[in-house]
C-alpha cells in the first residue's frame, strides 16, 4: 500500500516579522504555508521563499477566494486590530471552519475585537473558535520564539489532536 502524505495548509494572514518567522518553521516542520497580506510589498519570494503560495490581495478579498478546509490552520497575524476583524469578519461571513484558528496578541486584544464583532452579528459558535494568545506557552518574546510557539501549538494539534493536554 502506498499512504499519501497530505501536508495540511498553514493560511498566514500577515506578512510581517512574525509571518515570515512562522513559515520559516513551519513549512520544515510539514506545512504548506500559504502567506496572505494586502501589501504587495511584503508577499514576495525573498520574504517568504518557503511559501507554497502568496497572495498579495485585500484580506476579505482573499478569505473570500481560498478553498480553507477543515484540516486546515489559520492564523490571523496582521498589523493591527482592524485588519485583524477584517480576517475575522471575512472567516465568520464565508463560514470558514478551520482545524485552528488563531490570533496573535493578547487576551485584552482579544476582547476589545470579540465584542466588536459580536456587536456585529457574528456568532458565539465563530468566537469560541478563536484561539489567542497563538502558541504554547513557552514565554517566547521574539519573532522566532513566537514562530516556534506557534509551529509547537500546531504540530500538537495535527499528531495528538485538539484534546492533548498542553
Amino acid at each position: 500500500f502506498i499512504e499519501p502524505v497530505v501536508m495540511p495548509n498553514l493560511f498566514l494572514f500577515g506578512a510581517g516579522h512574525v509571518g515570515s518567522a512562522i513559515c520559516e518553521v513551519g513549512a520544515p516542520a510539514g506545512l504548506r504555508v500559504v502567506v496572505v497580506d494586502d501589501r504587495p510589498a511584503f508577499v514576495t519570494e525573498e520574504r517568504f521563499p518557503a511559501a507554497a503560495e502568496r497572495h498579495a490581495a485585500p484580506f476579505a478579498e482573499a478569505v473570500g477566494a481560498l478553498a480553507i478546509g477543515p484540516e486546515d490552520f489559520v492564523l490571523v497575524l496582521t498589523r493591527g486590530h482592524k485588519d485583524d476583524l477584517e480576517v475575522l469578519r471575512a472567516l465568520a461571513a464565508n463560514d470558514v471552519r478551520p482545524r485552528h484558528l488563531g490570533l496573535i496578541g493578547s487576551r485584552a486584544k482579544w476582547k476589545t475585537l470579540r465584542d466588536g464583532l459580536a456587536a456585529d452579528g457574528v456568532g458565539e459558535r465563530f468566537l469560541d473558535r478563536v484561539r489567542t494568545p497563538i502558541g504554547l506557552p513557552i514565554g517566547a518574546v521574539s519573532a522566532h520564539e513566537i514562530a516556534v510557539s506557534a509551529v509547537a501549538e500546531l504540530i500538537r494539534l495535527r499528531r495528538l489532536g485538539p484534546d492533548a493536554s498542553s
